[in-house]
This record gives C-alpha cells, structure tokens and sequence, in this order.
C-alpha cells in the first residue's frame, strides 16, 4: 500500500479498512500522510515499511515499529531518529535497514542478532559493536566511513565473509593498527572496495613486520579497487601484490622510490594507477621507470589510464 494524499476523505477510507494483511506500506511520497496513519500495531504482518523523509517522528516511533516482526525492508532515511532501541532485535527477519541522514550514529549491542541483515544503509558510524562479524549475510554496508578508534575495533568485523564494501577512517594511527587490519582484511573474502581515511597530515604505514608475514592478506582475492588518496601512506604495502584482482589503484604517498616501484609492478591485473606524492621524488629517474613499465613492462602492460600527480612540481604527464 502506497500512501500518496493526506486529504480527509483519504483518511476516512483508510481507518475504515482492514489492514491486517497489508504486506507493505510505503509513504515516503507524501510525508504529510503520518499524522494520517492508523496506528502501527494495525499492520501485524507487514513485510516492508518506508517512512523516509518523516521528520516527526521520534524515538518511541521506533519502538512501536520493532513490534512487526515480520518485516524485511524498514526504510527510515532523512527522519527524526537519533538511536536504535535495544528491542531492536526482534526484527529477526529483517535484510534491509536505510537510517541514512539521521543522527543516528552508533548501533546498539544487540545489533548483533540481526542475522539476517544483508544491507545497512548508514550515516557516519563511531565504530560498531562487538560480534558484528556474526552478521553473516551482510554483503554491503553503505556508510560514508566507520571510525576506528582502537586496534581491536577491527576484530569485530572478522567473519564478514560476504561484504563487498567498506570504508574505514583510522585515529591516531600507530604501528599497533597493522596486524589487527591485515587480519581483518583476510577474513573479508568478497571484498570487492576498500577505502581507508584517516586524520589530517597524518602518516600511515600498513606494510607488516618480518614476523607477521604470515598474514598478508590472500584472502580478499576479488577486491577491485582501493582508494587511499585521504590518507599519506608512508610506503605501497608488500601485500597488494597478492590482490590477484586489484585493477583500480588510488593511493597518496610520502614519498615515491625503487622499491615502491617494484610493488606497483608485481599486481598482476592494475589498469588504472593514481599516485598523489606529497614530498619530493627520489629520483626524476624514478618517474621515468615508471613511465617505462607502462610502455614495456607486462606487469603494468595492460594500463588504460596512468596519472602521477607531485604538489608543487610540474605534472607528470599519463602516457599512452
């Protein structure tokens, strides 16, 4: 049922019918409709409920709508929402939540037991609880970043074996984030996007230490693309050269020398290569190899599009 006038003889209609079997409800056409609505305890079997772009609503709206079990869709993006109740997990069945443009910017704990949650739209998330990895079927997670403030706020996301997208914005980053993150990033098996914000001017280093090369990340053997272009990175990890399926490559760099270029060279499928540097080339001749694996190398052979950008240099120009 779609909800599209909110005149009084509409309304009479509406609280004179039975709604009992009314499967989906959709009134985002017409938000002037919700002070029109029957209560929501008249719609015991709903399936799918979008109230987006109700600002009138509040908190105890929320509660109320925890009630229909049997949702699967619940749509509340751009409402009045600041928090999720706890009793949010009696919506065991439910595969779709948009809380996007609300305030609402942490879950709760019990989040956790939405097991059948497939996508999560979202603002920006402080983190999220632990045993989020129990969300098994969660395949995209649609926020602009989730802040990470700890090392072992990266456990949680263990176990998410179907997301295919993430976005991460570390704080105060310090060697104790490496391990933690390659670990996670191995269990990310379907991860087809990664990007990774961090702090201003901020220096970012993710290659691991001797005595953790056993968990380079083989793991997320479908990721396409990676957009570090947000954060300094203070050398290109060993690791990338085990993404088999990485063909897009954005990334800002401290610095650009021999042995990043030898990283760049050894990912199998990069086409398309964007490098911002922040400090001075090692060597002119350095570019030039660059420019010289894209024209002879097969390692970077297949390039379609090739940009290295210097601040206050002239532009190296893509060749090709």
């Amino acid at each position: 049922m779609s909800l599209q006038s909110s005149n009084e003889e509409d309304v009479k209609h509406l609280s004179a019918a039975n709604l009992s079997h009314v499967r989906s409800l959709i009134a985002d056409l017409c938000p002037e409709t919700f002070n029109c609505l029957p209560p929501l305890s008249t719609f015991p079997v709903l399936r799918v409920l979008c109230l987006s772009g109700f600002k009138q609503v509040d908190n105890r709206c929320f509660k109320e709508i925890c009630n229909l079990i049997h949702l699967r869709y619940l749509g509340l993006g751009c409402t009045g929402f600041t928090e999720i109740p706890k009793e949010n997990q009696k919506l065991h069945l439910l595969q779709v939540l948009d809380i996007s443009d609300t305030d609402i910017h942490e879950l709760p704990s019990t989040f956790v037991l939405l097991r059948k949650m497939v996508c999560l739209c979202a603002d920006i998330l402080r983190g999220v609880p632990a045993g989020f990895g129990n969300l098994k079927s969660l395949q995209q997670l649609d926020v602009p970043y989730i802040y990470v403030e700890s090392p072992s706020m990266l456990n949680s996301f263990f176990g998410l074996s179907e997301l295919s997208r993430v976005r991460f914005k570390f704080k105060e980053w310090d060697e104790g984030y490496v391990k933690p993150f390659l670990q996670c990033l191995s269990s990310l098996v379907s991860l087809e996007y990664l990007e990774i914000t961090g702090d201003d001017e901020e220096v970012c280093d993710f290659s691991c230490s001797p005595c953790d090369r056993q968990i380079i990340p083989t793991g997320p053997q479908q990721l396409q693309k990676i957009d570090m272009t947000d954060i300094t990175v203070h050398t290109v990890p060993k690791w990338m050269s085990a993404l088999s399926a990485l063909t897009i490559l954005r990334i800002s760099l401290l610095t650009l020398g021999e042995e990043e270029l030898h990283v760049l060279g050894s990912i199998p499928s990069l086409s398309h290569l964007f490098i911002y540097i922040y400090t001075e080339v090692k060597s002119w001749s350095s570019a030039m190899l660059i420019h010289s694996c894209v024209l002879e190398s097969s390692k970077l052979g297949t390039s379609q599009e090739w940009c290295l950008r210097k601040e206050q240099c002239q532009s190296f120009k893509p060749c090709g």
